[in-house]
């Protein structure tokens, strides 16, 4: 799929026709609605398309595919669902009878270079923009936050492969950055000649992240095995180059056309791509500092935030030891975002609880998220730093609670730090 520097009369193959058009209607629906989605007052346009496919893809899925159970259309964070995979299989399939009834309808055209150099400014544009807001998402640590007390009150063997794979990015930001600022140079491709450049870089950085998500079962398999596609596909038409370099062979330097227009537009075309490309990176930037302060390290953090340690529970009278074995004492109280909290049982099990408090009253009630009805009352008495005492009932059980607050600096994974000298390894 090479972007012809040899004059247009070229003659292609047919399995290379074929294939070009096989590619081009794939690619297309694939990225859609690239660009017009990234573009003010108009990404109404994602919602539309979007609505279409959560119409077509649940009858594609049951009439042809015969799947039996509902698919869900409702995006929930993963990108293998049910649904994405199905949609594939359509971008396969529509792709599949587009480029035979194209190959019928066309069979005159000897080749298709203008329209592949547009489908290569299409697709390293998109990849590009992609791959740079996950760079985006790493240089401002909204992606991989810092774990959380829940997560390091967590034994190993409770975490999920995902789990532990987003505690071991969000530990540091050293890494983040670095990962961040190898997506940020798929940006190279945003211009012709250092288009070759950025497509190795990205092809290097996304399989490492393509490993990442199959080995520690991340749900954007199907996603980043795209992008990484895509990148092999802007470096398609160096191949031939790259090969003879590292053979030793002679390595001409391409002469490419600009092909689609005339020269006379060039003034017009580099406006249109320095509005489009401002405004990408301004949006990217914003979009990232506001998602930081919601999400990330720099999320704010509710009046009781902590970790607090169970020092005595009592309940209906008695004082229940920190038995490992015991159900019903709790560990740990953790109060992380606001109008949540997670209570860590002696048998480190964790319930997950809506929180509603009233500082005026001085009272906690805390219900479960699939249960609003029973709730559970208690006034408080909070020394800010030190403690968090409980007074009470839980169902049926009255129950009074004595905790003091530990710091993420008690736990050995933040406290650590970095050494330059280890005489030992300390690896625990």
């Amino acid at each position: 799929m090479e972007i012809s520097p040899y004059p247009a009369d070229t003659h292609w193959s047919s399995s290379r026709k074929l294939g070009f058009r096989f590619l081009f209607i794939y690619f297309f629906l694939y990225l859609f609605p690239f660009p017009i989605g990234n573009l003010p007052w108009v990404d109404v346009v994602s919602t539309w398309v979007q609505n279409g496919w959560n119409l077509l893809v649940p009858w594609v899925g049951e009439t042809i595919l015969g799947i039996e159970e509902p698919i869900n259309t409702v995006f929930n964070g993963s990108g293998d669902r049910t649904f994405d995979y199905v949609q594939v299989f359509s971008f396969f399939f529509i792709a599949l009878i587009g480029s035979i009834i194209w190959t019928l309808a066309d069979r005159q055209r000897i080749n298709y270079e203008r329209l592949n150099q547009a489908l290569w400014i299409y697709v390293r544009y998109g990849l590009a923009i992609s791959v740079m807001g996950y760079g985006f998402a790493k240089v401002f640590k909204s992606q991989f936050p810092e774990p959380g007390f829940f997560r390091l009150l967590e034994p190993y063997g409770d975490s999920s492969p995902m789990g532990l794979a987003w505690t071991f990015m969000g530990y540091s930001k050293g890494y983040n950055y670095f990962t961040g600022i190898a997506e940020l140079l798929a940006g190279l491709m945003l211009f012709r000649k250092t288009a070759t450049l950025g497509a190795l870089i990205t092809i290097a950085v996304m399989f490492n992240v393509v490993m990442m998500n199959f080995s520690f079962d991340i749900p954007v398999k199907l996603y980043s095995t795209h992008l990484l596609l895509m990148a092999v596909y802007v470096l398609s038409p160096d191949f031939k180059r790259i090969w003879n370099f590292f053979t030793h062979r002679e390595v001409d330097i391409p002469q490419r056309q600009f092909l689609i227009w005339p020269e006379k537009y060039n003034t017009a075309r580099l406006v249109i791509k320095t509005l489009f490309l401002g405004y990408v990176l301004y949006s990217s930037i914003d979009q990232g500092l506001e998602i930081q302060k919601q999400w990330g390290d720099k999320a704010p953090k509710p009046h009781m935030y902590g970790l607090y340690q169970v020092d005595q529970f009592v309940m209906n009278g008695d004082t229940l030891p920190s038995l490992t074995t015991d159900t019903m004492r709790w560990q740990h109280l953790v109060i992380q975002w606001e109008g949540r909290t997670h209570i860590q049982m002696m048998n480190d099990k964790f319930s997950h609880y809506n929180l509603e408090k009233d500082s005026t009253e001085q009272t906690f009630t805390i219900y479960s998220r699939r249960d609003t009805v029973n709730k559970h009352y208690f006034t408080y008495d909070f020394v800010e730093g030190e403690s968090l005492d409980l007074q009470g009932t839980w169902g049926t059980d009255t129950i009074s609670v004595e905790m003091s607050r530990r710091t993420k600096d008690d736990f050995l994974l933040l406290n650590r730090g970095f050494h330059w000298i280890n005489e030992y390894p300390f690896n625990r």
